[in-house]
C-alpha cells in the first residue's frame, strides 16, 4: 500500500505540473466532468436507463457538471457544513430531493453491514464529519476515503447520499494535490458496493479505492498524452 500510494502522490504532482499549461487547464476540468457522468452510469444503472431516451438525461449530467465546477471553483476553501449542502442542492437539482435538507425518515442499508443512526443523531455525526475536513490531515488520502464512507453511512440527506460522499471525497483529494477517484467503468458498481460493505476488513475497503485511484491516474495521464500528441499534430 506504501509503494502505491508513494507512486499516486508522485505522479499526482506531476500531472498538476503539468496541468500549469493553460490548454491542459481547460481538457481537465471537461476530463473530470466526463468521468464524474460516467462513474453516474457505472454505479446507477437504473437511473442512467431512465434518463437515457428524456431531457433528464441533459439535466442530470448538468447537475453533475455544476457539482464538479462548484468544487473546482472552490478548491482553496475548507468544506464545511454549507459546502456539503450547496454540492448535495447541485446534484440533486431538478428531482423531487429536497436539496440539503436533512432526512427526516430512518434508513436502512445493513445490506451495506452499516447501522444507519436515527434522524436525530444526523446533525451530531455530521458535525464530526465537518470538523475533520476542517483540520490539517497528515494523510489527506486516508482522511478522504473515511469521509466517504462516514457520509455514506450517516446518510444524512433524504437521496443520493453516495453520490455526495464521492463527489466531497474527491474535492478533498483535489484541494490536497491528490489524484480523485472514478468509479467510472463496467463492474464497478458491484466492486464499489463490496468495498463498502466489507470496510472493517483490514485495508480491503483503501486498497479498493486506491486501486480505482490508480485507474483514474492513468486515464488521466493517458487523456494528457492524447492532448500533447494532438498539439504536436496542429503545429507540423
Amino acid at each position: 500500500m506504501r509503494k502505491l500510494k508513494a507512486r499516486i502522490q508522485t505522479s499526482s504532482r506531476d500531472i498538476y505540473e503539468t496541468l500549469s499549461s493553460p490548454v491542459y487547464w481547460l481538457a481537465y476540468p471537461q476530463f473530470l466532468k466526463s468521468q464524474l457522468i460516467r462513474e453516474n452510469q457505472a454505479l446507477c444503472p437504473k437511473s442512467s436507463d431512465y434518463f437515457i431516451h428524456s431531457n433528464e438525461n441533459k439535466m442530470r449530467k448538468n447537475c453533475l457538471a455544476r457539482a464538479m465546477d462548484y468544487i473546482l471553483l472552490h478548491n482553496n476553501e475548507t468544506f464545511d457544513a454549507a459546502t456539503v449542502r450547496t454540492i448535495h442542492q447541485l446534484i440533486c437539482r431538478g428531482t423531487d430531493v429536497p436539496g440539503g435538507a436533512m432526512r427526516t425518515r430512518p434508513v436502512d442499508l445493513s445490506s451495506l453491514n452499516i447501522e444507519v443512526p436515527q434522524f436525530n443523531e444526523i446533525y451530531e455525526r455530521m458535525d464530526n464529519v465537518y470538523y475533520t475536513l476542517a483540520q490539517p490531515s497528515n494523510d489527506p488520502l486516508r482522511t478522504a476515503l473515511q469521509i466517504h464512507y462516514e457520509i455514506v453511512s450517516i446518510q444524512p440527506f433524504a437521496d443520493f447520499n453516495k453520490r455526495t460522499a464521492r463527489t466531497i471525497m474527491n474535492g478533498y483529494l483535489i484541494q490536497n494535490g491528490l489524484t480523485p477517484i472514478f468509479f467510472s467503468e463496467p463492474g464497478d458498481r458491484e466492486m464499489y458496493i463490496d468495498a463498502i460493505k466489507n470496510k472493517n476488513q483490514k485495508s480491503y475497503y483503501e486498497q479498493i479505492f486506491l486501486e480505482v485511484m490508480r485507474r483514474t491516474q492513468n486515464n488521466i495521464e493517458n487523456r494528457l498524452l492524447q492532448i500533447a500528441a494532438a498539439g504536436r499534430q496542429r503545429r507540423k
